[in-house]
């Protein structure tokens, strides 16, 4: 059996999504805040092609993520 992510348990605050890339036509039904590197529904049909900047995309997000001084991180990318 999976267990579930409890808030209450690792007394989580707030809570935000980080990607690289955003559709922003993507409606989120989790209400949780969504930031990303790129934002924009034309860029991610060509994403693949943006491959060999992939490094300096993810570098700019874990700024973005360490700004916010999180005490636990959630990574899920069959990339990184």
């Amino acid at each position: 059996m999976k267990e579930v992510f409890d808030k209450q348990k690792y007394n989580i605050k707030e809570e935000k999504i980080f990607t690289n890339f955003h559709n922003i036509d993507y409606n989120n039904t989790t209400n949780i805040p969504i930031e990303s590197v790129i934002s924009s529904n034309k860029i991610l049909k060509y994403y693949r092609h943006l491959m060999p900047i992939f490094p300096i995309i993810t570098y700019n997000l874990s700024k973005k993520i360490n700004k916010y001084n999180p005490d636990l991180i959630i990574i899920s990318s069959f990339a990184i």
